[in-house]
């Protein structure tokens, strides 16, 4: 018994972090979507900055992870829309996965104002987690760390993915 009230309360705060994830994109003022590929684990002797790679692919004061490659392919209106209605749904397309799972993010989810980098979603294909964070005036505003993602959401996401032969997007 009090294992499910432990699983339901795990699930409750889960789906209210989510909706709060939706809630911090949706109030963004941004122009432009783009998606981007980057691979934390080809430069093994850069250890020293594999923490900044391994979480984000651009921090709030717009510094890129160094291994940033396939870059700017921009999202069409009605992809920017699916984006938003995924991560609006997402929790309730959830699967649980282990906690410790490689979480290596390889794509990327930019928002945009001009030039200005607003929020990202980093995606891991192989342990289906994903992490948002957004940004105001050169901090970060809104963070949800990496949490598993369902097979529909995983599904979405590779799509993307394939469409826009991301390099080296592992799926």
């Amino acid at each position: 018994m009090k294992f499910t009230l432990f699983i339901l309360l795990v699930t409750n705060i889960s789906c209210f972090a989510q909706n709060k994830a939706y809630k911090a994109l949706a109030k963004l003022n941004y122009n432009s979507v783009s998606l981007y590929y980057f691979n934390c684990d080809t430069n093994s002797n850069l250890i020293k900055y594999d923490l900044l790679c391994d979480t984000s692919l651009v921090d709030s004061k717009g510094k890129w992870a160094y291994t940033v490659s396939d870059t700017n392919h921009r999202l069409s209106l009605p992809e920017v829309a699916s984006v938003i209605e995924i991560i609006k749904r997402y929790h309730l397309d959830f699967t649980s996965s282990d906690p410790v799972a490689c979480y290596t993010p390889r794509m990327g989810i930019v928002f945009y104002n001009g030039k200005l980098p607003l929020a990202h979603i980093d995606i891991c294909l192989e342990c289906s987690k994903v992490m948002i964070e957004t940004f105001d005036k050169g901090k970060i505003k809104f963070r949800e760390s990496p949490v598993s993602i369902g097979t529909k959401t995983a599904t979405f996401f590779k799509s993307l993915c394939l469409k826009y032969g991301l390099k080296g997007c592992r799926i």
